[in-house]
C-alpha cells in the first residue's frame, strides 16, 4: 500500500492561497522576506520482502508521520496464491522504471525471495543505493531453510551495496551456524555517531532478540552493535554494520525484523525509535536528540489517531439517528488541522514544539468528545422517549383490552344451546 506523498509544509499552503488570488507582488515580497520555502519531506521507503499488508513494521510506518512507504510483496509462501501470484504483485507493485525508482529516498529488504525478482530489478536496486538512497537488509537476505534464497542473494549485484560480506558467509557454510534462537546485542560505545548509543541508558541491552544469521564486515564497513550467545566460538558476532556505498548508505542488521521478538520488537519500548533513528542516519538526515521528547511524542501521535477513530465511529453511530453533527464534524476538521501543524513540526525535526502542539490539541480534544457525547445523549434521549411512548401505549391499551374482555364483560355474550329437530329430550 502506498501511502500519500502530500506536501506539508504551512508555507506552501501560503503561497498557493496568495496564487490563487493571483497577488503576483505579495509572492515576489513573500520570497524576498523569507527566501526559498522550505518543504518538511516525508522519507519515500521501498519495502521489498516478507510483507503481507499487516506486517508489524508496515505498521510502525503507518502511524510515522515521517514516512510513505510502498510494499512490494517477495517472500516464498507468504502470499496467497501460487507462484504466478507472487509474480503477479511484484509486477505490479515493483517500479516499472528506473525513474521511478528515483521517487524512493529508502530501501529495505526484508527477507525476500531474491530469486524472485529479475536482472533489472536486482540492478535497479544497487544503482538507487550507489546513486544516493539508504538501504537496509535483515538477515543479509539468508534463509537457513531456503538455500535458494541465499544463493541468489549472494549472487547478487545488489549484495554489493551492502555492508555485509554474504558470499563469504554461504561459502564458509554459516547460514544457519548457531547455538540458539535468541541472542543478546551489546552496542559500540565507540561508533562515533550517536545513532543507538543514546538509547543505553533506557535499557535497550537487556532485551533479546531472536532468530540471527552470521555476518562478516566488509572492509571499511562500521559495526553499531554486536550479536552475542547464539553462535558457536564467537563471543561477539557483528548485528549491525554501516558504510558508505557511492553517495548511499547502507545497513546489515543479522536480526529478522518479521520476527515479532526481533529486538526492534514489540517488546524493547524503544526499538521503533531506534529503527526510526537508523532510518534517518541511512539517508543521511539529522539524527534524533532529545530521546526522551522524541519518544513521548510518538506516544501522542499514537493515542491522537485512536482517539479520532474513536470519535469518528461515535459521529457516524449518532449520524444514523438523524441527529445532527455539523457542529462535531467541523471541530473534528480544526483538530485534524492542528495534527497537520503538529506533523510539520515533528518533520522538520522541532520534535518539543511538535509535541506542545499536540499538547494543546488533545485538551481541545477532551471538549470535542464531550460535545459529541452531549449530542448523542440528546439524540438517544428522543429514541428513548420515543420507546418508551410506544411501550406504554402498548401497555395501556393491552390492559384495556384485558379489563373489557376479562373484568367489564360488557363485550361478553353467553353462548345459546341449539337442538337437532326431532331430537326429543
Amino acid at each position: 500500500m502506498l501511502g500519500g506523498w502530500s506536501e506539508s509544509c504551512s508555507n506552501w499552503r501560503v503561497l498557493s492561497r496568495l496564487w490563487g488570488s493571483r497577488s503576483i507582488i505579495l509572492m515576489l515580497v513573500w520570497f524576498l522576506l523569507l527566501g526559498p520555502v522550505e518543504c518538511a519531506d516525508r522519507i519515500r521507503a521501498l519495502l521489498i520482502g516478507d510483507f503481507t499488508g499487516s506486517t508489524d513494521l508496515e505498521a510502525l510506518f503507518k502511524e510515522e508521520p515521517l514516512i510513505d512507504f510502498l510494499s512490494v510483496p517477495c517472500r516464498q509462501g507468504r502470499v496467497k496464491g501460487d507462484l504466478k501470484v507472487q509474480m503477479k504483485y511484484i509486477r505490479q507493485y515493483f517500479p516499472r522504471s528506473y525513474e521511478e525508482m528515483g521517487d524512493f529516498d529508502y530501501i529495505m529488504l526484508i527477507t525476500p525471495s531474491f530469486d524472485y525478482l529479475s536482472i533489472k530489478q536486482d540492478r535497479w536496486i544497487h544503482d538507487r543505493i550507489a546513486d544516493g538512497a539508504g538501504g537496509f537488509n535483515d538477515q543479509s537476505v539468508l534463509s537457513a531453510s531456503h538455500s535458494q534464497i541465499h544463493t541468489a542473494w549472494a549472487n547478487s549485484m545488489a549484495q554489493k551495496a551492502f555492508p555485509n560480506d554474504a558470499p563469504a558467509v554461504v561459502a564458509g557454510g554459516l547460514i544457519d551456524y548457531t547455538t540458539g534462537a535468541y541472542y543478546g546485542v551489546v552496542v559500540d560505545r565507540d561508533f562515533p555517531d550517536p545513532v543507538l548509543t543514546p538509547y543505553i541508558e533506557f535499557g535497550v541491552e537487556q532485551h533479546l532478540g531472536y532468530v540471527g544469521r552470521f555476518v562478516i564486515a566488509r572492509q571499511s564497513a562500521g559495526v553499531m552493535a554486536y550479536q552475542t550467545g547464539n553462535f558457536i566460538g564467537h563471543d561477539k558476532v557483528p548485528f549491525l554494520v554501516v558504510w558508505d556505498y557511492g553517495d548511499g548508505r547502507t545497513l546489515t542488521c543479522g536480526g529478522a525484523l518479521s520476527e515479532e521478538e526481533n529486538w526492534f520488537g514489540r517488546h524493547n519500548p524503544y526499538g521503533a525509535d531506534m529503527l526510526i533513528n537508523i532510518i534517518l542516519y541511512s539517508t543521511q538526515r539529522r539524527l534524533i536528540e532529545d530521546v526522551e521528547v522524541f519518544h513521548r511524542i510518538k506516544g501522542v501521535f499514537r493515542d491522537f489517531g485512536e482517539r479520532m477513530e474513536l470519535l469518528s465511529s461515535l459521529v457516524e453511530f449518532i449520524d444514523r439517528f438523524g441527529a445532527n453533527t455539523d457542529r462535531v464534524s467541523n471541530r473534528m476538521i480544526g483538530l485534524r488541522e492542528a495534527r497537520q501543524q503538529a506533523e510539520n513540526r515533528y518533520l522538520e525535526g522541532s520534535f518539543a514544539e511538535s509535541e506542545e502542539l499536540m499538547r494543546d490539541a488533545s485538551e481541545d480534544f477532551s471538549r470535542v468528545e464531550s460535545l459529541a457525547k452531549r449530542v448523542k445523549n440528546s439524540a438517544l434521549m428522543w429514541v428513548y422517549i420515543i420507546e418508551w411512548l410506544v411501550t406504554t401505549s402498548v401497555l395501556f391499551l393491552s390492559g384495556f383490552i384485558l379489563w373489557t374482555l376479562m373484568i367489564r364483560r360488557s363485550l361478553y355474550r353467553e353462548m345459546g344451546s341449539t337442538r337437532l329437530p326431532g331430537v326429543d329430550d
